[in-house]
């Protein structure tokens, strides 16, 4: 007799910080992030930020994916990935 094994369903739960000084592009990214995940049933916990100052004095430890402005008035994003790194 074959037994049939039902897969559970993976659940996903994102994590995401976006960093630009330009609202409306955070607004943009993060409704097209929202529109993936609700597609594939993930849920989502997205962070903005518009300064570079804003992300980096953040608690980010449980953060997945930071999508980082390259070009920006303080830092700039490899300077903020780079910050990110060695604290994370």
């Amino acid at each position: 007799m074959v037994q049939a094994y039902k897969h559970s369903e993976v659940r996903y739960d994102m994590r995401i910080a976006i960093c630009d000084d330009f609202p409306e592009f955070t607004k943009e990214l993060r409704n097209k992030i929202e529109d993936v995940c609700a597609r594939r049933d993930w849920s989502l916990t997205c962070l903005v930020f518009t300064s570079a100052r804003s992300i980096l004095t953040s608690d980010l430890s449980d953060t997945q994916v930071a999508f980082l402005d390259i070009d920006m008035p303080e830092y700039n994003g490899l300077e903020i990935a780079k910050e990110l790194r060695i604290k994370y």
